[in-house]
């Protein structure tokens, strides 16, 4: 269908604006996790499913073994496995994530077709964490690999992402410098720098409700303005987890008259469901009035 491949090299060419910019890397803060998808993008300090973008977090976790699927529109995918465990008092998690853009056709200036290609990004990362005073002050990091290829071009960095978290009596908070990178190779001839983003978290659970709540901000030097995330998870009697999310994003995707569909802009939700040691959890994200995005995952204890 001719619309089908107009609207996919359209996704495409958004990427590569992305690609062939100043940012090679856009992939970096693609989403690859089920639960950030359900959040809205936040989700930091909110421990169920958490895909331990704050290594910190870490501590929390029960030994487990998470696969997710996020679907975007035109195709596009992205996949992660992400595993963690416990060493005396010493917390590790490994991850792979990949995102594929899809496979689209190579043409002459003809139009004649001449084969095909494809577009991916892999990310290789290992996370580590561990109390560093009493349980109050916890000190994180995450580094890794990341690959980006396009066509028969590549390129690669490597990143880490150090975090402190402090556990307080009525609230957590943490601070994170997400992807320090140093590039090695550039799809131009002219060598780029990724510059790290800023995350603050704070964090607070209700004792008189099963209610969590998280606010964030990200900043970086290629963002004009700040971005702030809220994200909320509710936990029922029958262990059905229930979350949801909005930034400020969504103030530059509202769109005309239509109130409800607004309403719904930049906004997540997502259910889950645990039994024995099995968890499951879809989530969708809404980020225009016509398009979303889609996410399942499922995690083990062992």
């Amino acid at each position: 269908d001719i619309f089908v491949v107009i609207y996919k090299a359209a996704i495409f060419c958004f990427f590569s604006v992305f690609i062939f910019a100043q940012n090679a890397f856009s992939g970096l803060n693609t989403w690859t996790h089920g639960s950030t998808v359900g959040l809205s993008g936040g989700g930091y300090l909110i421990s169920f499913q958490n895909e331990f973008r704050n290594a910190a977090m870490l501590v929390n976790a029960d030994r487990s073994l998470k696969l997710s699927i996020v679907r975007y529109p035109a195709d596009i995918n992205a996949q992660s496995a992400i595993i963690n465990t416990k060493l005396n008092n010493h917390h590790f998690g490994f991850a792979v994530k990949n995102i594929n853009y899809g496979t689209f056709d190579s043409r002459t200036a003809d139009n004649i077709l001449t084969g095909s290609f494809s577009a991916n990004d892999t990310q290789i990362q290992i996370n580590y964490a561990r109390f560093v005073y009493k349980n109050k002050i916890i000190l994180g990091v995450n580094s890794g690999l990341f690959f980006s290829q396009l066509e028969k071009t590549n390129a690669s960095l490597i990143k880490i992402s150090p975090t402190a978290l402090l556990k307080a009596k009525n609230f957590s908070a943490s601070i994170i410098i997400e992807n320090y990178s140093k590039v090695f190779n550039f799809y131009t001839n002219h060598s780029q720098s990724i510059n790290p983003s800023v995350v603050f978290s704070i964090h607070k659970s209700f004792d008189k409700y099963p209610l969590e709540v998280e606010m964030t901000s990200i900043s970086n030097g290629q963002q004009a303005d700040r971005l702030y995330y809220m994200s909320m998870l509710y936990k029922t009697s029958n262990n059905l987890y229930i979350k949801g999310g909005i930034s400020t994003n969504r103030a530059q995707r509202n769109r005309g008259s239509q109130l409800i569909k607004n309403i719904l802009n930049d906004s997540g939700f997502g259910l889950g469901y645990e039994f024995d040691d099995i968890t499951i959890d879809f989530n969708t994200y809404s980020y225009s009035n016509s398009h979303s995005i889609y996410g399942i995952s499922i995690s083990s204890k062992f």
